[in-house]
């Protein structure tokens, strides 16, 4: 049987036989992107960036190393000045107005249905509590929000964190209908304070 590593190198090169396709970042993709660009801008091959494949002279190059990784608590917030909001609206969460958002990715899990488990390779990461709701708050005011939707692979790895998300929006007095994914077996392993405080919030 295949390796995963090999797997994924396979998987790579079908990719990249593709004409429309110049290259791929393994993992998460801000920082590859921006170093991609700077190296097309000044004409340099993109064989040495890490985590990025890509072809040259139709041969697979890459990836330039390993790459860590981000802390995603240090990414900016996203600049959502830069695109019209209200295109994005949807009323997916109870027929409300709500706009998708993200405050973690990846999950611990090995679940065998999932994309994740060879993308992120079984790690969690995830913004502090405090964010969470700084930016929530950030995005209800600005837009007129009813709902948002927190679309991610497994918003509830700590409970704890979760906790402290919802005591913040009380504690803020964000009216706003919130929707993300939870696995079955936590809440049957939650008591029913703890869940009465997530409902609450």
């Amino acid at each position: 049987s295949l390796t995963q590593t090999s797997k994924k190198l396979l998987e790579t090169q079908q990719t990249l036989a593709d004409d429309r396709v110049d290259a791929i970042v393994n993992g998460d993709g801000e920082e590859p992107f921006l170093e991609i660009i700077a190296a097309i801008d000044a004409g340099r091959s993109l064989s040495g960036i890490p985590g990025v494949y890509s072809k040259e002279g139709g041969r697979v190059t890459g990836p330039g190393g390993a790459r860590a990784y981000p802390d995603i608590e240090d990414l900016p917030p996203l600049p959502y000045d830069l695109i019209d909001v209200p295109d994005y609206f949807t009323t997916n969460t109870l027929g409300k107005r709500d706009l998708i958002a993200q405050t973690s990715r990846g999950c611990p899990h090995e679940c065998t249905f999932c994309y994740d488990v060879a993308f992120a390779e079984r790690t969690w990461r995830a913004w502090s509590p405090e964010r969470v709701v700084r930016e929530l708050k950030e995005l209800v005011t600005r837009y007129g929000l009813t709902a948002v939707h927190f679309q991610e692979d497994n918003f509830f790895v700590s409970k704890k964190r979760a906790g402290d998300v919802a005591e913040l929006i009380l504690k803020e007095g964000i009216d706003v209908e919130i929707r993300t994914n939870c696995r079955a077996d936590y809440i049957a392993q939650w008591e029913p304070s703890y869940l009465t405080h997530l409902r609450k919030a």
